[in-house]
């Protein structure tokens, strides 16, 4: 009879730790708190991490170090009319034409911003594509090649982007040699690829 109660009671103690109307308590399997919600993040990259691919080669290969093209980190923002990427070079110059890509990825789309430099135009010019490499129109992109503070700046209209509620982003930037290619990206120490930022989420209110 003693044993009877006892198991009763401990059967009775377990149903109030872990019954229906039991949440998650701290050690207990399955407690995990919620992802922050953040509409901005920092990337800080390594130098002398640049990648080289050559006419026909389908293969980054390691370079070493390119003043021009190799970054030292990113910021990239989900603003409440667009989302602004900064990247930050070692030594941004006037040298041969590059290219400067911002790949955003919503829950729906993909757009991918390019900025391009060349001895006719230093400033350079901006043009937004889709997924099938079409340009589309986008009133409001804009961008800003800044040598003196080795940084370039692009901004990209939430509209042209369906007006999402999160973005992820994947940054890059490109050295253009006669018979090679030059790259890096502030998201780690690897080639260009598919690395994307987290999900930023657009600002409330």
């Amino acid at each position: 009879m003693t044993r009877l109660l006892a198991l009763l009671v401990g059967s009775l103690l377990a149903m109030s730790l872990v019954g229906p109307f039991a949440g998650p308590f701290v050690g207990q399997p399955g407690a995990q708190a919620a992802p922050a919600r953040v509409s901005r993040v920092v990337l800080v990259d390594g130098t002398g991490d640049v990648w080289r691919i050559g006419p026909g080669e389908d293969t980054w290969h390691f370079f070493g170090t390119k003043p021009e093209v190799d970054l030292t980190g990113a910021t990239a923002a989900h603003r409440a009319h667009e989302v602004r990427v900064t990247m930050r070079f070692v030594d941004l110059r006037r040298v041969r034409p590059q290219e400067f890509q911002v790949r955003v990825r919503t829950p729906e789309t993909f757009r991918r911003a390019i900025v391009s430099t060349a001895p006719d135009g230093w400033a350079g010019t901006d043009r937004l594509l889709d997924r099938h490499e079409r340009v589309r129109a986008c009133p409001g992109l804009h961008h800003r090649v800044d040598y003196p503070a080795d940084r370039v700046v692009v901004g990209i209209p939430r509209g042209c982007l369906g007006t999402p509620d999160r973005v992820r982003v994947a940054l890059s930037a490109y050295y253009w040699r006669p018979m090679s290619t030059l790259a890096d990206n502030p998201h780690d120490d690897g080639p260009p690829g598919p690395a994307y930022t987290r999900w930023l989420a657009a600002p409330s209110g």
